[in-house]
């Protein structure tokens, strides 16, 4: 039995204290790792219902689509890797939820997976990134339409001008809190 103040209590205290302090650290990692973990999983899950409203109006040439701002956080965030396999995956899952199934939704699918390699090398402000990336997501995606019919044209204009405009505004009062939930400080 052991003895308080006693040598061997000491040393089982002192090896009881240091697992004590490596389990809180353990803790605290499991925290940071599970809390960047749900952010990402936040940001999929504001990415894949943003095209929800495509249920009910198909065809709007409106460019209400959070998968491009949500994939350039992930990438910046957590690298070009992470970041094309979120755009990929959260674009395919906005598809499904939109059940706005057309022969252009592969573009889109490869132009959120390219955006997720290419933002993480754009070494400008995050908001010149989401300009850029969203421009080359409306040129990439709509490539079809510009080179069809002036009614489908004109169409991709009013979609490109309101994607830019709307991914702007959303980063402009949200965009604090999308790097905020990814532990990001960009």
């Amino acid at each position: 039995m052991l003895q308080v103040g006693s040598r061997w209590s000491s040393i089982f205290l002192f090896l009881n204290e240091r697992k004590f302090l490596i389990a809180l650290f353990m803790l605290f990692i499991a925290i940071a790792l599970i809390s960047k973990f749900m952010g990402v999983v936040f940001l999929f899950f504001i990415g894949a219902v943003s095209m929800i409203y495509k249920r009910k109006f198909k065809g709007l040439p409106i460019g209400l689509e959070f998968v491009t701002v949500t994939t350039i956080v992930v990438s910046k965030s957590f690298g070009p890797l992470i970041g094309a396999i979120y755009g990929l995956a959260t674009s395919i899952t906005a598809q499904m939820v939109s059940t706005d199934y057309d022969a252009g939704m592969i573009f889109f699918f490869i132009s959120s997976m390219l955006i997720g390699a290419i933002a993480y090398f754009i070494p400008f402000q995050i908001i010149v990134v989401i300009a850029t990336m969203s421009i080359f997501s409306d040129f990439f995606t709509q490539f079809p339409a510009i080179m069809g019919r002036v009614d489908h044209r004109l169409a991709a204009g009013v979609y490109a001008v309101t994607h830019l405009i709307i991914n702007m505004t959303f980063w402009k009062i949200a965009g604090p809190i999308l790097l905020l939930l990814v532990g990001s400080n960009l």
